[in-house]
């Protein structure tokens, strides 16, 4: 991350921490310390190598809901000291803010959002220290309102993103030009209707700018035990000096509560756009289950269309919680050697032991297989069983356990890890809002 960024995310944070809880303010903060225990930290196939890790982590988070303002910020920092210097010592900054204010109720908002987040170097390599780096967006986008009859509204917005990285050249600049009409054909059933125009400009100089334009529409309806959203549209990217890229993009989202104890999430989505998207509001860290394969490509400003379906499934019984999970994406990348498909299955089984003892194992599988590229093929699998004790008010302990094992083709490599856990977390406040989170890999 850009060092101005990282300081005004933290300067941000802490400001919104020193307010006074009034007028529905809420803040939060966390301190936390973790040692983790490596019997391969390289991921070497042929050279393993021990490390022990310190991890002292600091959380802040912030709320404020008001008629006017909305206000939802967390953030961590975390240091990473590696005790036998087999990788550098690291400082990583991670979160997320969002900032809307409604200037002129129902005519005229604002929003602001800031995420910083760490990202692979490449997608394929092994999920080593080396293969990071903080990534950070931010946007900002004023938008206008006009009530035209009922519940239908429409709306002209204005949105800026920038994006970047602390070692690879994705940086770029983004503005797109929104025009949407909403349709409220009933409490429970709207219809948008959606025109963006917008470019991206990059910072590198091999990379063509690109022009895109988007004609959408999305249906979304909800009832006491379901929801469902439809988007379904065609996009055009345009990119100087290159082949054009048009297709049809779009995305499904279904949720069923069969009961509060059983519930069901099914996903598909096909889109085209550049690297840089998909940074925008995906989180604070990297998955801790699946370590070293990650949605981010932080090598890639390249145009691709990806499809993705994902499924979620989670049931309660007594005291134990189940979730299954499936996911498969596959990215067609307009002009690199690089389509790739990655099919991941999950499983999660936690269990409260007592109301202050609780014990979670995830179990995942990931294959990754790149068509032009077999040297990159791989298959992984992971076990993470964790276990979290809280003797008194606000300190949680944790120890985990963490094993991986892959095997994969030169450039993916074959290891397998085992990794020890034990740390500490102590939040200053019972309030919920901030998550200090334990780094996995």
């Amino acid at each position: 991350m850009k060092r101005e960024t990282r300081q005004a995310a933290l300067a941000a944070a802490v400001l919104a921490c020193a307010q006074p809880n009034a007028h529905g303010f809420e803040w939060n903060a966390a301190v936390g310390f973790g040692v983790w225990q490596s019997d391969n930290e390289t991921r070497s196939s042929t050279n393993e190598l021990d490390e022990t890790t310190l991890e002292p982590v600091f959380a802040v988070s912030a709320a404020h809901d008001s008629k006017s303002l909305l206000l939802n910020a967390s953030y961590r920092i975390e240091g990473r000291d590696f005790l036998d210097d087999i990788v550098d010592d690291a400082t990583v900054v991670t979160g997320s803010g969002e900032l809307v204010w409604n200037a002129i109720p129902e005519r005229f908002d604002l929003t602001v959002r800031q995420n910083s987040t760490e990202g692979t170097l490449q997608r394929f390599a092994r999920g080593t220290q080396d293969n990071r780096q903080e990534v950070s967006t931010t946007e900002a986008a004023p938008r206008l309102r006009f009530r035209t009859r009922n519940a239908d509204e429409i709306q002209f917005e204005y949105r800026y993103r920038q994006v970047s990285s602390e070692l690879t050249n994705i940086d770029s600049q983004a503005q797109d030009l929104v025009a949407r009409y909403n349709l409220g054909l009933s409490e429970r059933t709207t219809v948008s209707l959606e025109f963006i125009d917008g470019n991206t400009e990059y910072d590198a100089f091999s990379a063509p700018d690109i022009d895109r334009t988007i004609l959408q529409g999305t249906v979304s309806t909800s009832g006491e035990r379901t929801n469902f959203s439809g988007t379904l549209g065609n996009t055009l990217v345009e990119r100087r000096g290159r082949s054009d890229t048009e297709g049809i993009t779009g995305n499904l989202l279904w949720f069923y509560e069969f009961n509060p104890e059983n519930r069901l999430t099914l996903s598909a989505s096909r889109e085209i756009s550049d690297g840089s998207e998909q940074f925008f509001n995906r989180g604070t860290s990297l998955n801790p289950f699946v370590p070293g394969v990650q949605v981010a490509n932080t090598d890639l400003n390249e145009i691709f269309t990806a499809e993705v379906f994902d499924a979620r499934f989670s049931t309660s019984v007594g005291a134990n919680t189940v979730e299954l999970n499936y996911s498969q994406r596959e990215s067609d990348f307009e002009r690199l050697p690089r389509d790739e498909e990655f099919t991941q299955i999950g499983a999660t089984v936690s269990r409260r032991l007592r109301r202050t003892l609780t014990t979670t194992l995830n179990l995942q599988q990931i294959e990754g297989d790149f068509v032009q590229l077999q040297t990159a093929t791989f298959e992984q699998r992971s076990a993470n069983l964790v276990i979290t004790w809280e003797p008194i008010k606000n300190l949680e302990t944790s120890f985990r356990v963490l094993y991986s094992d892959r095997d994969g083709a030169a450039l993916a490599g074959s290891f397998d890890e085992l990794r020890f856990y034990i740390g500490f977390t102590y939040r200053l406040r019972n309030t919920p809002q901030v998550d200090i989170g334990i780094r996995n890999r």
